[in-house]
C-alpha cells in the first residue's frame, strides 16, 4: 500500500506547478548565481593585501617624529616598518605572479604575523584599533599558511575557479534562502488532503503511511533538485575558469579554534549538512502543516520560527530548544559566525548534525503521537 499510495503522490507532486517550478529554481540557481557572481568583483588576495597596506603605511605614519629617541619606541618603530615592507613584498609576489615559483610569499606572511602578535603583546601603543589585526584573525591566517606550506602548495587568487564558486554557493545557499525554499515546497502537503477530503478518506491509508511517503518524495525532490544544479553550477563555472585544486585550504571553526581543511572535505561537509538540514525542515513543514492549514500560513509560521532564537536571544533568552534550525545555515556553522552571534563555542560542525538529527527524531515523533492522541480522541467522540 506503501508504494501505491506513494505513486499516487508522486503524480500530485509531477502535476504541481508550484513545486516544479521551485524545483526548476533550485535547478538553474547554482548556474545563475555562477553568472552573477563572476560578473562581480569578489575580494581576493591581492586586493586584500592593498587594503593591509593602506592600514599599515596609515599606522606608520601616525607615530610620533621622537619616537626613535627611546630603545623601546625604536623597537615599535622598526616593527612596523618592518610589516609595512613585508606587505609591499607580498604585493609584489602576487602582482608579479612571483608567488607561483617560490614560497617567499608563505615565508613573509608568517614573519608578518609573528610581527603583529609582537605588538599585540606590547598592546599596539601609538596605534587604535582600527589599525590593527584582531589576533583572531593572525592566528587564522598563521594556520592558513602553514597548511600551505607543510602541503607544499602554491597561492591560488582566483575566486572564480570551481573549488572557491562551490565555498561562495555555499555560503549564498545556506540559511533562511534554503530555508523558505524547502517551506514553499512543502508548504502544502496536506492541503490537498483538506480540500478533497470526501476521496482522500475513503482510501484505507494510515496516517503514518501517508506522512512517510510526503516526506520522503518531498526530501527526494528537494535534494535531486540540489544535486543537479551543482552539477549544472559545476560544468558552468569549469567552462569559463578552471576547476581549481580541491586540496586547497579553507578554514572552519572547530573547540580549539579555527583549523584549515582542504576544500573537498569542506564541500563533503557541507553536503552531509545539507542532507540532514534538509530532512529536518521537510519533517518541520509537516508538522506546521497539521497545526496551519493554510499553504502561506505555513510558511510564515516557519519564517517566524526561524529568526525566534535570534528575538528571544537579543532579550537574553538562549532558546537552545530551537537551535537545530538555525543550523540549516551550514556556511555560519563552519564558519563560526553562529558561534559568535550567540556567544555559545558548542556550535561546532558535529554538534550541529547531531543536532538536527535529534531535532528531526523529536519532530517525527511528535508528528505521529499527536495524530495518534487526535485519533483516539475522535474515536472516543464517536462511540459517545
Amino acid at each position: 500500500m506503501f508504494w501505491k499510495y506513494t505513486i499516487f503522490e508522486l503524480k500530485i507532486l509531477l502535476q504541481n506547478r508550484k513545486q516544479l517550478f521551485l524545483g526548476l529554481l533550485l535547478v538553474f540557481f547554482f548556474p545563475v548565481y555562477f553568472q552573477i557572481y563572476f560578473n562581480s568583483e569578489p575580494p581576493t588576495l591581492l586586493s586584500q593585501k592593498h587594503e593591509e597596506k593602506e592600514i599599515q603605511s596609515i599606522a606608520v605614519n601616525v607615530l610620533p617624529l621622537d619616537i626613535r629617541e627611546t630603545e623601546e619606541n625604536e623597537e615599535i618603530f622598526y616593527n612596523l616598518t618592518e610589516q609595512l615592507s613585508l606587505v609591499n613584498m607580498q604585493i609584489f609576489y602576487l602582482g608579479n605572479d612571483y608567488g607561483q615559483e617560490v614560497t617567499e610569499y608563505i615565508e613573509d606572511g608568517l614573519r608578518l604575523n609573528e610581527l603583529r602578535m609582537e605588538m599585540h603583546e606590547k598592546d599596539n601603543p601609538f596605534l587604535s584599533s582600527n589599525l590593527t589585526i584582531p589576533i583572531e584573525e593572525i592566528e587564522k591566517e598563521n594556520e592558513f599558511l602553514t597548511y600551505l606550506k607543510k602541503n607544499d602548495l602554491l597561492e591560488e587568487d582566483n575566486p572564480f575557479v570551481t573549488s572557491k564558486f562551490l565555498i561562495a554557493i555555499t555560503e549564498m545557499l545556506s540559511g533562511v534562502f534554503l530555508f523558505i525554499i524547502i517551506l514553499l515546497i512543502c508548504s502544502d502537503m496536506l492541503v490537498y488532503e483538506n480540500e478533497h477530503q470526501t476521496v482522500m478518506r475513503s482510501l484505507p491509508v494510515s496516517f503514518r503511511t501517508k506522512a512517510t511517503s510526503k516526506i520522503t518524495l518531498n526530501y527526494i525532490f528537494i535534494i535531486l533538485c540540489l544535486t543537479l544544479g551543482v552539477v549544472l553550477g559545476i560544468f558552468r563555472s569549469s567552462s569559463v575558469e578552471s576547476i581549481g585544486n580541491f586540496n586547497y585550504p579553507t578554514l572552519i571553526f572547530s573547540p580549539d579554534g579555527f583549523i584549515a581543511v582542504p576544500i573537498m572535505e569542506y564541500v563533503l561537509y557541507a553536503s552531509l549538512a545539507v542532507i540532514v538540514a534538509v530532512l529536518m525542515t521537510v519533517c518541520l513543514t509537516l508538522l506546521l502543516n497539521i497545526f496551519v492549514p493554510n499553504m502561506y500560513g505555513v510558511v510564515l509560521a516557519g519564517i517566524a520560527l526561524f529568526f525566534l532564537p535570534d528575538l528571544l536571544y537579543l532579550i537574553g533568552i538562549k532558546a537552545k530548544i530551537l537551535y537545530p534550525i538555525k543550523y540549516i545555515d551550514i556556511s555560519g556553522v563552519l564558519s563560526g559566525e553562529l558561534a559568535e552571534q550567540f556567544n555559545d563555542t558548542g556550535i561546532t560542525y558535529w554538534n550541529s548534525i547531531f543536532a538536527m538529527l535529534g531535532f528531526t527524531v523529536v519532530l517525527i515523533v511528535f508528528i505521529f503521537v499527536y495524530n495518534w492522541l487526535r485519533f483516539r480522541k475522535k474515536r472516543n467522540n464517536t462511540d459517545k
